[in-house]
């Protein structure tokens, strides 16, 4: 066979169970990766790179950002989540239980208004705060009552989700509107909305 050439090819292994492999989600539990990158001396250079620490909630939390941040409105619900499914973001079962939680988030009356396509809305917008800090809501909208500003969730509830939110709102002080509302919406096996004062 051919010899490979210098820094002419990079792979990623993974190993363990058939889901894993197909959403490349790999964690302690399920795999161990491998990476080879081939060289006039391949053989000494086989790693052996043990996964971070990321666990399966924390994989599905960064996909449903991932995820939220393609849907403007319900509209586009169906067709953004079949291509997750498509593309492997999702498992079935994931896909299943993240339209069952939209259905119900996208009717609630404190958050319908940040998924209305007649409202301004913005979404993962990075502020540029004085001191050069960067922070990004998951998603804000002007609505006639004010801004609306949400930041999603796939943990439980926590002290410091609240001062993130209240972080947000301070940085959102340059809009022509004030913050008016702003939610915490906790998408786990259901949908929990808490209105942080």
């Amino acid at each position: 066979g051919e010899e490979p050439q210098p820094n002419s090819m990079h792979q990623w292994w993974y190993l363990g169970p058939r889901e894993a492999q197909q959403n490349h989600m790999v964690t302690a539990a399920a795999a161990v990766q491998f990476s080879l990158k081939a060289n006039l001396n391949w053989q000494s250079r086989l790693i052996f790179q043990l996964p971070q620490n990321d666990s399966a909630a924390q994989h599905y939390g960064i996909v449903v950002h991932d995820i939220l941040k393609h849907i403007r409105s319900k509209a586009d619900v169906h067709a953004v989540l079949n291509q997750a499914e498509r593309s492997g973001q999702l498992t079935h079962s994931e896909r299943h239980r993240l339209e069952e939680a939209l259905e119900v988030m996208l009717v609630h009356p404190d958050i319908a208004p940040a998924f209305d396509p007649t409202n301004a809305v913005w979404i993962e917008q990075e502020i540029l705060l004085p001191g050069g800090e960067q922070v990004r809501p998951d998603r804000f909208a002007a609505t006639s009552e004010g801004l609306l500003l949400i930041d999603f969730k796939t943990g439980q509830p926590q002290e410091a989700h609240q001062q993130q939110i209240q972080q947000y709102a301070d940085a959102l002080h340059f809009m022509p509107q004030a913050v008016t509302k702003k939610c915490l919406v906790y998408l786990n096996e259901g949908v929990s909305v808490h209105q942080v004062a």
